[in-house]
């Protein structure tokens, strides 16, 4: 079986990592997996080993419709039996080209919820929908808003959840934690709460986190608040917290390689996002023990579950119910927070490992192509 991947480029985020994770799972497999990215970004690739194979399409300007026909000319090369595409731009440049080149199984990704998309735009996607077998998404909170929203018909399809490799898994050394808290500047018996986002889109809320943070710190003085991630909004934050009075108690991040090992001083993973999809921090969050609070958005609720045995979910905006929900763990007891962390990890195991994504893209593979 061929299957060629479109993707908008490969930078380093959510989708490009289930992507990298699914075509090693599907080399391990057997399974002939070819990359075409749109643009020349691949920073992805260091994190990764790289695919057998990966084209650059190459786009000069938003509507350079020659990329259609190189992507096209590519896809024919390749004789694929499948050709998937993974976010907006792929979903509708990838779908025009497979059947240009004359693929038959055309299977699009949907991978959060674009509340903000033009009826023109909706009803051109509808209209492409026509050559497309199945429409994958990451959680069933996006499918149910496809269904609704955007009228698609629900037997077209298909749910499967992001996939996390087993490296967040695994332990990290007590040397590890040291060295970083020496290096963060954090003592021993300070409680981290951390926030993993980037700071380019409002869409993530990060006031609402800092609103929060400023109500649990004056509860608890001793928490120290991680934010996690770059972008051109961390001035307007860092503003916030000097009008909220905990610069002290905040410490911006950037971006960094070392989430594990952040996750394995943290004590409570916190998201604050108005939208999402399958967000892939909470599932790392899980996978290290890590317990949630997250508010209502996309699959946040999927992922911690409705028992409250990983964290809590609270109403989008809601910075009253962060503080509430996050202060009413960090008083838990010890015994309390090991059996959160212990059903933490089973839950991630059980829902969210790479390799069950993997054997469920195959599974609909095989369904698609008669394999």
């Amino acid at each position: 079986m061929k299957v060629v991947q479109i993707i908008n480029q490969l930078g380093r985020g959510g989708a490009e990592r289930q992507l990298m994770l699914l075509q090693q799972g599907l080399r391990k497999r057997g399974v002939e997996s070819t990359i075409l990215s749109i643009y020349s970004n691949l920073d992805i690739l260091s994190d990764f080993s790289s695919p057998k194979k990966l084209y650059v399409v190459g786009k000069r300007h938003k509507f350079d419709l020659f990329t259609l026909f190189r992507m096209a000319r590519l896809i024919q090369k390749e004789e694929p039996d499948i050709v998937q595409t993974w976010l907006p731009a792929s979903n509708i440049i990838g779908t025009l080209a497979a059947k240009l080149a004359g693929c038959n199984v055309i299977i699009n990704s949907v991978r959060g919820i674009d509340d903000f998309k033009i009826p023109v735009r909706i009803a051109f996607e509808q209209l492409l929908h026509k050559f497309v077998r199945k429409t994958v998404v990451n959680s069933k909170r996006v499918q149910d808003y496809l269904i609704k929203h955007e009228k698609l018909n629900a037997s077209k399809i298909q749910v499967i959840y992001n996939g996390i490799s087993n490296y967040y898994f695994q332990d990290v050394k007590k040397e590890k934690k040291e060295e970083l808290r020496n290096q963060l500047k954090i003592s021993k018996n300070t409680v981290v709460v951390t926030i993993i986002a980037n700071l380019r889109e409002p869409i993530k809320c990060h006031e609402v986190f800092l609103r929060a943070a400023a109500l649990i710190h004056n509860e608890m003085s001793s928490v120290i608040f991680l934010v996690v991630g770059e972008g051109p909004l961390e001035t307007e934050y860092r503003e916030l917290c000097r009008q909220l009075d905990i610069e002290r108690a905040v410490k911006f991040l950037g971006s960094r390689k070392d989430i594990r090992s952040i996750l394995s001083i943290t004590s409570l993973k916190v998201l604050t996002s108005r939208i999402e999809g399958l967000p892939n921090c909470l599932i790392e969050a899980l996978a290290a023990g890590v317990p949630i609070v997250a508010t209502d958005a996309g699959g946040c609720r999927e992922v911690v579950g409705e028992d409250g045995l990983c964290g809590s979910i609270v109403p989008v905006g809601d910075y009253r119910a962060v503080a509430r929900e996050s202060i009413n763990f960090l008083r838990k007891t010890m015994e309390e927070r090991l059996h959160m962390k212990r059903q933490c990890i089973q839950r991630a195991q059980s829902l969210f490992s790479a390799d069950k994504m993997v054997e469920r893209y195959i599974g609909l593979y095989e369904e698609l192509s008669g394999f």
